[in-house]
C-alpha cells in the first residue's frame, strides 16, 4: 500500500464494522428471522468489501463480498438463516478481524487462507440450501437400508424356523423345504432389486432438483447484472461536482431577480416568479457543505477535487450579473444575463418547487447503478448518499430535501443572530 493515511481510515472503520457485527451476530443466534439485523450485517460486509476492493485487499474483498452474496439471500427469503451458516459467518468475520489487526501491525504477510470458508459460502448460495436438503437426503438413504435390512432379516429367521421343522419331519418335508428356499432366494433378490430402484431413483429426483436450482440461480444472476440505469444532471458548485436524478429537475433557467424575505436563513436568496409561480430561491454559496474528500479518496482511490482550474474559476469573480432592460419601458427583466451560473428548479415532497443556484451545468447522463458506490457515513452529511467516478474524478449524488432539512435546522439553532432582517 503506497498511501498510508488512506489505510489507517480504513483499519479504523473495518474495525468499528467488525466489532458491530460480532454484535449482531450474537442478537441472529437469539433471533434468526430479525430482517433488520440482517440488513444491518449486510450493510457491514458490503462497505468493508467496496472499501477492500478500492484498496487491492484481494483477500478481505473476496471473503466479505461471498459473505455479503449469502446474507442478501438470507435477507431475500431464499435461504435460512441456519445450519452452516451462522458458524461460516463467525469464522469470516474472525478472519477478517485477523487480517485488518495484521495490517495494523504493519506485517507484510497480512493474509490469511480464506478459500475454506469462501467455498463453503459459495457452495451453500449457489445450492440455495444452508445443507437441511443434504442431511434430509442422507436421512432418506439411511431410512431405506434399514427397512431392507430388516425385511432380510425377518426371511431369514423364517427359513431358519422352515428349516428345523422340515428336519424333523419326512422325505415329503424335505422337497417342501427346498421349495421354500428356493422361494425366499427368489423373494430376498427381488427386494433387493426393488430397493436399488427406490435408490436410484432417490438420487435422480435429488440431482434434478439440484440442477433445477442450479439453474435458477444462473437466471438470477444474469438479471441482477441487467442493472437499472438512470438520467442525471451533473453540475458544479465552488469547484466541486454533483449530480440528482433528472427526473426531479423541472428545468433549468438563467438566473433569477429575488425578492428578500425578512426573518430566513442566510442560504435563502429569497423568493422568484417563475412564469406566474412563486417559487423559493437558495444561494448555494452557503447553502453547500463540501464533502469530506479524504472519506472520498478512501472509498474511490481518486481526489474528490475537480480540477484546479475549476476552483480558481468557482472562486474568482463569480456571477456577472447584468440586468436586461425592456426595450418599450423601465421595467426590468425578471432574468439575469450569466454565461455559466443557472438555478436548477427542482420538485420536492416536502417543499414543493424550489430552485437552487449552481455555477455550472455541465452535462445529463446516463449512469447505471452498478458505476455508483456508496458515499462513506459522516453524521451530519447524510445528504451525501453515492459517488460516482469518471475519468475527470469524482461526482456526489445530493438528496436535497434531506440537505434542506439538515441545514434548517442548524440555520434556527443558531438563532436570530445570522438570519436576514
Amino acid at each position: 500500500m503506497e498511501d498510508k493515511e488512506l489505510l489507517e481510515m480504513f483499519i479504523v472503520e473495518a474495525k468499528e464494522h467488525l466489532e458491530n457485527a460480532n454484535n449482531i451476530m450474537l442478537d441472529l443466534e437469539q433471533n434468526p428471522d430479525d430482517k433488520d439485523k440482517l440488513n444491518e450485517l449486510f450493510r457491514a460486509m458490503h462497505t468493508i468489501k467496496g472499501a477492500a476492493g478500492f484498496l487491492g485487499l484481494v483477500e478481505i474483498q473476496e471473503l466479505s463480498h461471498k459473505m455479503e452474496t449469502v446474507l442478501d439471500k438470507c435477507r431475500g427469503g431464499e435461504l435460512k438463516f441456519e445450519g452452516d451458516i451462522p458458524d461460516l459467518m463467525f469464522k469470516g468475520i474472525d478472519m477478517l478481524v485477523e487480517m485488518v489487526d495484521k495490517l495494523e501491525a504493519g506485517e507484510e504477510n497480512w493474509q490469511v487462507d480464506v478459500s475454506e470458508v469462501v467455498e463453503a459460502l459459495i457452495k451453500i448460495a449457489e445450492s440455495g440450501s444452508s445443507s437441511t436438503e443434504e442431511k434430509k437426503e442422507k436421512k432418506e438413504k439411511k431410512s431405506t437400508k434399514k427397512k431392507a435390512t430388516k425385511k432380510k432379516s425377518k426371511k431369514k429367521e423364517e427359513k431358519e424356523e422352515s428349516k428345523e421343522e422340515d428336519e424333523s419331519g419326512s422325505e415329503e418335508s424335505s422337497t417342501q423345504v427346498e421349495t421354500t428356499v428356493q422361494i425366499d432366494e427368489e423373494l430376498l433378490k427381488q427386494i433387493a432389486e426393488e430397493y436399488d430402484k427406490q435408490v436410484q431413483a432417490l438420487q435422480d429426483e435429488i440431482k434434478k432438483k439440484k440442477e433445477e436450482k442450479k439453474e435458477e440461480s444462473k437466471e438470477e444472476e444474469q438479471e441482477e447484472e441487467q442493472v437499472k440505469e438512470d438520467i442525471y444532471l451533473i453540475f458544479e458548485v465552488e469547484g466541486i461536482r454533483y449530480l440528482l436524478p433528472a427526473t426531479k429537475v423541472l428545468e433549468v433557467t438563467e438566473l433569477l431577480r429575488t425578492t428578500t424575505v425578512p426573518d430566513t436563513p442566510l442560504f435563502v436568496e429569497g423568493v422568484a416568479n417563475l412564469r406566474g409561480s412563486i417559487i423559493t430561491v437558495f444561494n448555494t454559496d452557503v447553502f453547500f457543505e463540501s464533502p469530506d474528500l479524504k472519506k472520498v479518496e478512501l472509498v474511490t482511490g481518486v481526489s474528490g477535487n475537480t480540477s484546479q482550474k475549476s476552483i480558481e474559476e468557482a472562486g474568482g469573480e463569480g456571477a456577472k450579473k447584468e440586468e436586461a432592460h425592456s426595450s418599450n419601458n423601465d421595467v426590468m427583466d425578471n432574468v439575469f444575463v450569466d454565461d455559466e451560473r443557472k438555478v436548477v428548479v427542482m420538485e420536492t415532497e416536502a417543499y414543493g418547487t424550489m430552485g437552487v443556484i449552481v455555477d455550472k451545468v455541465l452535462v445529463v447522463k446516463r449512469i447505471s447503478d452498478k458505476e455508483f458506490v456508496q458515499y462513506p457515513g459522516v453524521k451530519g452529511r447524510e445528504f451525501f448518499k453515492r459517488i460516482y467516478k469518471d475519468d475527470q474524478g469524482v461526482v456526489i449524488e445530493l438528496d436535497f430535501e434531506e440537505m434542506l432539512k439538515i441545514k434548517t435546522e442548524k440555520e434556527w439553532k443558531k438563532g436570530k443572530k445570522e438570519r436576514r432582517v
